[in-house]
């Protein structure tokens, strides 16, 4: 089933060949470009948070059901991991004990479970990320967009996470950039290539 058709779009940050997809429930899109800009650009298009510069865009979901996994992670430092998924919960009316139940299942899969009730500013950065990767799946959207969310990753953690999209894809769609096509092989179902002007699948 489709949910977001891309018709010739170019975003500001983008100057190439423009873009033509279809992506469907279920499906984990990578996005690569030559720069973190590009992609970022692209990212913030295709979750609805601006319009592109040309061409049409339909089916992205209203703003409370897009989920954002930023490059920089935006936590609130003063709180702790398990916090950070909680308080953003609640905000959206999950009940309290729901919310605690959720966040502490998605930081075990994340492997934090031990760390649920440090400050983020106690964390590294591998481990921030990672409570940021935790907190976009908590919030359980149609739309999940994630920047780079392996970058400060070990190889195994990598594929923890890597993994964890993927089953998250199975009943919605996720979007991923990455600085090269490489690091998503075996994971994406469909490659956007903002220097190409196909869109393969992978």
């Amino acid at each position: 089933m489709t949910m977001i058709e891309l018709r010739d779009i170019l975003t500001t940050g983008t100057a190439g060949t423009p873009v033509t997809a279809s992506i469907g429930i279920g499906e984990l899109v990578a996005i690569v470009g030559a720069s973190d800009a590009e992609t970022h650009d692209f990212a913030l298009t295709l979750g609805g948070a601006v319009s592109p510069a040309s061409g049409t865009l339909h089916g992205v979901p209203e703003p409370s059901l897009v989920a954002w996994i930023p490059r920089d992670n935006q936590l609130a430092r003063t709180l702790t991991a398990l916090e950070n998924l909680t308080v953003p919960l609640i905000a959206h009316g999950v009940r309290p004990h729901e919310a605690i139940e959720r966040s502490q299942s998605i930081l075990r899969d994340v492997g934090l479970a031990d760390q649920e009730d440090r400050l983020i500013e106690e964390l590294s950065g591998g481990q921030q990320q990672r409570v940021a990767v935790a907190r976009g799946l908590a919030q359980r959207a149609q739309l999940i967009v994630a920047e780079d969310p392996t970058s400060a990753l070990d190889a195994a953690n990598r594929r923890r996470i890597l993994a964890l999209l993927r089953d998250a894809a199975s009943d919605r769609v996720v979007v991923i950039t990455a600085s090269a096509a490489e690091s998503l092989e075996g994971t994406a179902d469909v490659l956007i290539d903002l220097d190409s002007p196909r869109v393969p699948s992978i």
